[in-house]
């Protein structure tokens, strides 16, 4: 059987072998209300579904009080939205994506599905 769909995630962080969290950068401004598309979440579902993982990681150019998370109702999937200022001086910009990355790193330890 060919393949038909590969599946490419922005992001992986793979601890003892396996894959511990998978990010999904978004190069667009979240909406005025710090919406994201319901295409962008069915991309990171399909994301989680695929590596095993209950979580997973959207992140935007945007402005920090946009950072939020959600369950996707009848997944179990929790997908959380980060998102970094790139208006911000330099400096405050490395600190965003440090802080997304330290918070990506320390949810990744509860990440993987029950089998």
């Amino acid at each position: 059987m060919v393949a038909r769909l590969s599946i490419k995630p922005d992001l992986v962080l793979e601890r003892s072998g396996g894959v511990a969290a998978v990010a999904d950068t978004k190069y667009k401004l979240l909406d005025e209300n710090g919406k994201i598309p319901n295409a962008d979440a069915y991309q990171l579902v399909t994301y989680c579904a695929r590596l095993g993982l209950v979580e997973g990681h959207l992140i935007y150019a945007g402005d920090n009080r946009a950072s939020y998370s959600f369950t996707v109702i009848g997944t179990g999937l929790r997908l959380h939205v980060h998102a970094v200022d790139l208006r911000a001086a330099v400096e405050v910009i490395e600190t965003q994506v440090r802080d997304i990355g330290e918070a990506i790193a320390t949810l990744a330890g509860t990440n993987a599905r029950a089998s």
